[in-house]
C-alpha cells in the first residue's frame, strides 16, 4: 500500500488448538494449571487458546473511517530462541517506532493493550521496556490474554480487535484474575473494564526468536 502496488489489502491469523503446541509449551514449563493471570505475582504460565480474525485495510475508504492504524513498529532483537530480551530492548524498539510514525508522543496513549502472556519472564521484560518508552507518565493498561487465553498465530488480530473495541466503546479493558500486582513491574494495571476517553491505543504483540510488533490504532479526528 505504501508503494501503491495495492489499494487495500487484508490481514489476520488464525490458531487452532493441537497437541503439538500444547506439549511444546508445556515441555518449556510455560503452561499454568490455573487460569492465566498476567502481571500478577504469583503468575506461572500461560493458557493456551484459539482463534481467528481479519481486518481489511484501505488507502483511500470510499466512507470516511472511524478507526485509522496510525502507527506500526516492528523489530527482531534476536536475544534468544525462546526467551524474551531482560530489559525489552526490542519491545522498546517497535514501541518506539509505532510512536514516530503516528507522530505522537507517549503521553498521548490512552491504552496499552499489553502482551502480557503470564509467563514471569515475559511480563518483567514487557514492563521494562514500557517503563523505558513511557517513563512514569504511563497510560491505562492491562493484558487480555485473561479473556481469550494466549491465541498465538491470532494473538496479535485479536489484541488489535480489543483495541478497536476500546475505542469504538471508549473503554478500558481489564486485566482478568489479577489478586496481588507485582510489584517489581512497578504498573497499576486496569482491574475492571469501565469508560474512559480513548483516542490512540497502542497493542504489542512479542514472539518466540525476540519477534517483536506493536500497532497503534486512533480514532480519524485524532490521527495526525
Amino acid at each position: 500500500m505504501a508503494h501503491d502496488l495495492v489499494d487495500a489489502v487484508v490481514v489476520g491469523g488464525v490458531d487452532s488448538l493441537c497437541l503439538t503446541t500444547l506439549h511444546g509449551f508445556n515441555a518449556l514449563g510455560l503452561v499454568s494449571k490455573t487460569p492465566v493471570r498476567p502481571l500478577d505475582a504469583n503468575r506461572n504460565g500461560i493458557n493456551i487458546g484459539e482463534a481467528g480474525g481479519f481486518m481489511l485495510l484501505e488507502k483511500k475508504p470510499q466512507h470516511p473511517p472511524q478507526i485509522v492504524l496510525s502507527g506500526y513498529g516492528e523489530s527482531s532483537d534476536a536475544y534468544h530462541i525462546s526467551t524474551p530480551h531482560p530489559e525489552g530492548e526490542g519491545a522498546r524498539q517497535a514501541m518506539q517506532q509505532a510512536l514516530d510514525r503516528a507522530k505522537l508522543a507517549p503521553s498521548q496513549i490512552d491504552y496499552l493493550n499489553l502482551h502480557g502472556t503470564g509467563t514471569p519472564s515475559n511480563d518483567l521484560s514487557e514492563s521494562k521496556a514500557v517503563h523505558r518508552v513511557f517513563g512514569q507518565n504511563l497510560p491505562a493498561l492491562s493484558s487480555t490474554k485473561g479473556f481469550t487465553g494466549h491465541t498465538l498465530g491470532a494473538a496479535g488480530i485479536t489484541e488489535a480487535v480489543f483495541c478497536q473495541i476500546a475505542l469504538q466503546n471508549q473503554l478500558v479493558l481489564a486485566n482478568l484474575n489479577l489478586q496481588q500486582v507485582d510489584i517489581e513491574l512497578d504498573l497499576q494495571p486496569v482491574t475492571q473494564t469501565q469508560p474512559s476517553s480513548v483516542h490512540h491505543a497502542m497493542s504489542n504483540s512479542f514472539g518466540f526468536g525476540g519477534n517483536n510488533a506493536t500497532l497503534i490504532f486512533s480514532l480519524a479526528e485524532a490521527a495526525r
